[in-house]
């Protein structure tokens, strides 16, 4: 990281009160080049880095691409409001990791965090089977307090999904791990905003009933009655479905370059494979000494077939859609004479959404 870098950091920067004194030093003996990124985007690199005290921070590097939003970062940095969107849940009493400051260098933004307890990501907490259904159902009662919290305070968050969620893996409690965009209302939130509030639920659609659901709704604040709560589950699922569908040119472009959250691809000599990840984005298999399991179920297809199967796998998957066999590796070959190997345990259905 450059000099300059480091000493706009640390004139043009906003911190906590928890702020360690030490933490500038920690920040100018970074050298990012040297490091690697544990989640990466054109426009956002997040590294995670031994910190101070046998502590480890989160540190995210905004770098903008365009012209224009290197212009629009000048006047409106991410990195600064994330921070403030964070000091605003702790004044409401809200859970959220622990921001410990923020910086900038020209277009470029600078945030650190704390790392948070032994946790994982939400969805890696619901579908990845280690949480029993007793565990899940303190997971559920504490998300519904999570979202009746901000909904009492007038917070209104703009992306809210399971994403931004994370899971202390021992007690099941929860904090909000990415602020961004969050904002207090001066009055209580509209039944737009509600609705749009519900997306966190989302990923529920196949696992609980349209009652269930209504209840889940009315315990977190989000609807006043059953009648209110169906219309806006029905309305929250008909929004993601379009999303969906909007988007899926784009997605079916990654699943297709087995460089996406969704698979990866493994190239050996003249045969691919591509290797589907859990619904929480983390690999199902290795990719280092890869050999297809011997427990699958293996189905052969032409390649224009299986490339429709493994898509429409992907498509039910973002739709929350039942799928009576679920495709784990596509194996393809030259002459077109695919494999398609599809899973045979629930465990392994479950990491994938269905």
């Amino acid at each position: 990281m450059g000099e300059a870098a480091k000493k706009n950091f640390l004139t043009r920067t906003g911190t906590s009160a928890a702020a360690p004194v030490d933490l500038w030093h920690w920040f100018a003996s970074i050298d990012l080049a040297r490091e690697t990124p544990v989640k990466s985007n054109p426009v956002r690199k997040v590294y995670l880095l031994d910190g101070i005290g046998g502590k480890r921070f989160y540190l995210k590097h905004d770098c903008c691409g365009g012209a224009f939003d290197r212009l629009k970062s000048l006047f409106r940095n991410k990195a600064r409001e994330e921070f403030a969107a964070a000091q605003l849940l702790e004044r409401c009493g809200v859970p959220v990791v622990k921001y410990l400051g923020w910086g900038r260098n020209g277009a470029e933004g600078f945030l650190i965090s704390e790392e948070f307890g032994d946790a994982v990501g939400a969805k890696e907490y619901w579908f990845s089977g280690t949480a029993d259904f007793e565990e899940k159902k303190v997971f559920l009662d504490n998300l519904e307090r999570f979202v009746l919290q901000l909904i009492e305070s007038r917070l209104y968050h703009p992306d809210f999904h399971l994403g931004n969620i994370l899971v202390e893996k021992h007690s099941g409690r929860i904090v909000l791990v990415d602020p961004y965009g969050i904002g207090q209302r001066k009055r209580k939130l509209n039944v737009c905003e509600r609705t749009a509030m519900c997306k966190v639920f989302i990923e529920f659609r196949g696992e609980f009933s349209p009652e269930k659901m209504s209840e889940i709704l009315i315990a977190a604040g989000l609807a006043a009655n059953d009648g209110e709560a169906a219309a806006m589950w029905r309305n929250a699922i008909r929004a993601e479905e379009d999303e969906v569908r909007r988007g899926w040119e784009k997605r079916r472009r990654q699943i297709l370059s087995g460089k996406s959250k969704f698979c990866r691809r493994i190239d050996r000599e003249e045969i691919i494979f591509y290797l589907r990840n859990t619904v929480f984005y983390q690999p199902l298999y290795e990719s280092e000494r890869f050999a297809v399991p011997g427990h699958l179920e293996a189905r052969y297809y032409t390649g224009d077939e299986a490339g429709e199967i493994w898509l429409k796998s992907f498509f039910a998957q973002l739709m929350r859609e039942p799928l009576e066999r679920v495709p784990l590796i596509w194996e393809r070959h030259p002459d077109g004479n695919d494999v398609i190997y599809f899973a045979t345990t629930k465990e392994e259905k479950n990491a994938c959404g269905f």
